[in-house]
């Protein structure tokens, strides 16, 4: 199970210092992840050891850490009864905003469109979109979308947009 986790764990240990960071094994030398009170106050963290090998193996490919990019700003929005019945969730990310020249607005996606489903994952809240994305930068992606209750297919290719980190430049 600690190998498939992606999110960051609390352990129970004691802070070694104010931003300390070391590895956090299992007896056989597996990798749990790497602990570190660096990213949160006062916490120390695990970061995953999954994360860890998605994130160096994004920065030695590409020289930064790259994200799925749309251009569109959502929101979670409760879909209508018979919508909901239709796709099988009950609620979708509503479009509040694109941004002109991006890959949504190359693709036809339009403000009011409500996104459900992302490669065939749900869209239910917008972590959920930025979570399908992470892996499928210059990839064509299926988008079913809702628009005026009417259920489209679109394809759309989001393209990278390369994390910024504070004090980088």
């Amino acid at each position: 199970p600690w190998g498939t986790r992606s999110r960051p764990a609390r352990p129970a240990i004691a802070k070694a210092g104010a931003e300390s960071c070391y590895v956090v094994a299992l007896a056989d030398g597996g990798l749990i992840g790497l602990n570190t009170s660096g990213i949160l106050r006062d916490t120390n963290v695990v970061i995953p050891a999954v994360t860890l090998r998605r994130v160096v193996g994004e920065i030695l490919a590409h020289g930064q850490l790259r994200r799925g990019y749309l251009g569109v700003g959502v929101y979670p929005v409760r879909l209508a009864p018979a919508l909901e019945k239709q796709v099988n969730q009950r609620f979708g990310a509503i479009v509040v905003s694109v941004e002109p020249g991006s890959p949504a607005d190359k693709s036809g996606v339009l403000q009011g469109d409500v996104l459900i489903s992302l490669d065939g994952e749900s869209l239910s809240r917008p972590m959920d979109l930025s979570a399908l994305l992470e892996s499928r930068v210059d990839k064509n992606v299926a988008l079913k979308l809702a628009r005026a209750n009417t259920l489209h297919d679109v394809t759309v290719v989001p393209t990278a947009a390369a994390l910024r980190f504070v004090g980088a430049p």
